[in-house]
């Protein structure tokens, strides 16, 4: 009988080691994944996001020289305001962006955070209320100091095109959405790096300009 129970310890005991062994290596294994995405796009030179097929909501394939880096979704009719979510061919959240909802924060711009894969604040997205012709945001880093901008060109014709520049006015990034594929693709130019606006940074608000231009389509 002791014997018995022994065993039954024992084979608990595995168990329990044997499934703590399986999380902590999925964990790595996820974060490896992560790195990977984060490094592939911050090299990058240019980043297509096509737009799937089939979507509930904004749903977009992340590529990098034509190769399949990852996903961008997001619910832009979110209760608790709209979700932008990075991830790669696994599923895992390298990276987000979270709407500040108008109401609760007395605000009639958008704004945003973002944050990391663990969840840790990484800066903020600011709408301009008063910019005429064009939608145009600011960065935020974490200390709140405005670092950059990005806007639309209001004067367009057979394609939009967006650009984010540094303080002083010089391009980082230049996107332009292409309607004449079977989906539409937007492609994301990286002009000069910069540690304060990554390329993550870059792919999440030219899609939710795209969102607002599509919107706007929506009601002409």
């Amino acid at each position: 009988m002791q014997l018995k129970r022994l065993g039954l310890s024992l084979a608990v005991v595995t168990a329990m080691i044997l499934f703590t062994t399986g999380n902590v290596q999925a964990a790595n294994q996820a974060t490896e994944r992560i790195k990977q995405l984060d490094t592939t796009l911050e090299q990058a030179q240019e980043v297509t996001l096509v737009q799937k097929f089939f979507r509930l909501s904004t749903s977009y394939d992340v590529r990098v020289a034509g190769k399949s880096v990852g996903t961008l979704t997001g619910d832009f009719w979110h209760p608790f305001g709209d979700t932008l979510a990075l991830e790669t061919p696994a599923g895992d959240v390298a990276y987000r962006e979270h709407q500040s909802r108008r109401l609760l924060a007395l605000s009639i711009a958008r704004g945003g955070v973002f944050a990391t894969a663990d969840g840790a604040y990484d800066g903020a997205l600011r709408e301009k209320v008063w910019a005429l012709f064009f939608h145009q945001y600011q960065f935020l880093d974490k200390a709140g100091d405005v670092v950059g901008q990005s806007r639309r060109n209001p004067f367009h014709l057979f394609a939009t095109s967006y650009r984010i520049t540094d303080n002083n006015g010089k391009r980082l990034y230049t996107a332009t959405t292409e309607r004449w594929h079977l989906t539409k693709q937007i492609k994301i130019k990286q002009v000069r790096s910069s540690k304060q606006i990554n390329m993550k940074k870059a792919v999440m608000v030219t899609a939710i300009e795209e969102a607002i231009d599509e919107a706007k389509r929506s009601k002409r």
